[in-house]
């Protein structure tokens, strides 16, 4: 047989087959069977092997903590935080502790952490339950004097000292208002996990990429024979 201007011998020809049918097996994903190639003796059929797919990979399962404290954050108006001074930011957080303090039993100002941050003026108080109290019923106490908290806030805030130099312009003092929100840290006040769902990878060509390879390959055996 000439092909090239040169004799062609028979594994010429399979092994241009075998590539092209290795080739269009990573694309179409199924085992490939060429056709036996006759040169003077009968070849054995070539069959290339089933797909090799990868093992899937199961993420590890995500966990939602617990929660641990009740966190009641108050918006409290007319005031510019930007012009709080050191001082009126350490009375602040004092009355926000003494206003929450007054509607629980048995509390102290260490089971309360308070965090300032602007827009109006915010105020995040965070409680930490006793161990005689649940989150639960911590977080029903807070719910119960919500109001009324939200009005001593308020009241002892217009009567820190020098709190007229930190109103927001157009404000007086007996505009300061507060209002808040109440939840537990965490969601539905118990621990939950959520398994991620198994994915599969498999590494193989672009159908585009594959096709012209094959096509090449086969341009290449055709002319062979």
């Amino acid at each position: 047989m000439q092909g090239f201007g040169h004799a062609v011998d028979g594994w010429e020809v399979l092994v241009a087959n075998a590539f092209a049918g290795f080739f269009s097996q990573m694309i179409t994903g199924a085992p490939t069977t060429v056709a036996p190639t006759t040169t003077g003796a009968t070849a054995a059929p070539t069959t290339t092997g089933a797909p090799t797919t990868g093992a899937p990979t199961t993420a590890a399962p995500t966990t939602t903590a617990a929660p641990t404290k009740v966190t009641q954050t108050f918006t409290i108006a007319a005031l510019n935080y930007a012009a709080l001074g050191a001082d009126q930011k350490t009375q602040i957080i004092a009355q926000v502790k003494a206003s929450i303090l007054a509607s629980l039993t048995g509390y102290t100002t260490d089971d309360i952490e308070v965090f300032l941050s602007a827009g109006s003026v915010v105020a995040t108080a965070e409680i930490t339950p006793q161990s005689s109290q649940t989150i639960t019923s911590l977080e029903s106490s807070l719910t119960s004097a919500k109001s009324t908290v939200e009005t001593t806030v308020a009241t002892n805030l217009q009567s820190i000292a020098g709190i007229e130099t930190a109103l927001a312009s157009g404000y007086s003092q007996t505009d300061i208002a507060a209002t808040s929100s109440i939840a537990a840290t965490g969601s539905n006040f118990a621990a939950t996990t959520t398994a991620a769902q198994p994915s599969t990878s498999e590494g193989c060509l672009s159908a585009g990429t594959g096709s012209i390879l094959v096509a090449l390959l086969a341009s290449v055996a055709a002319r062979l024979l």
